[in-house]
């Protein structure tokens, strides 16, 4: 399924904040249970774009966690 959103959207017509405005108004307006699962799906789409989900506990980003016990491990 494909709505006016999504065309102008993915054209570059229409800014994600104005899409995300838009979705919100026919969502709340919209009676078919599948139209509005599609502009969630859109939401979903246009969220993960513009905020892409990054893996944080990586070695990359958080480091070795055995270094992180040696630094705050008991004395001797």
């Amino acid at each position: 399924m494909c709505c006016i959103i999504c065309t102008e959207w993915e054209k570059g017509s229409m800014t994600s904040k104005e899409a995300l405005s838009n979705l919100g108004e026919m969502i709340k307006d919209n009676e078919s249970e599948e139209e509005v699962r599609h502009l969630f799906e859109l939401a979903n789409k246009i969220v993960d774009e513009e905020i892409p989900f990054e893996e944080w506990e990586t070695e990359e980003r958080m480091g070795i966690l055995e270094d992180l016990d040696e630094a705050f491990g008991q004395e001797d």
